[in-house]
């Protein structure tokens, strides 16, 4: 059996697409509620909880949103 060259394949094409879709619905659930858990996103947006730490990073990179207090008892602040 012969495999596919990468360029067959067309790697780009087959990546999922859902980062961005995620990354807004992680933003709106952060406005209505300051204090949910990465746990609680990760059942509202229907990914695992790894994906919603990998988003919320790269929001936090853009300077979308920070963390405020400790790990447990702080809360999100949504700056854009």
């Amino acid at each position: 059996m012969h495999r596919k060259s990468a360029d067959e394949m067309k790697l780009a094409d087959v990546t999922p697409k859902t980062s961005g879709k995620v990354s807004g619905k992680i933003v709106e659930l952060m406005k209505e509620n300051a204090f949910i858990t990465i746990p609680e996103l990760a059942e509202k947006t229907g990914v695992t909880e790894r994906s919603v730490e990998r988003n919320i990073q790269k929001l936090q990179d853009s300077g979308i949103v920070r963390r405020v207090g400790p790990a447990k008892g702080g809360h999100w602040e949504v700056l854009q």
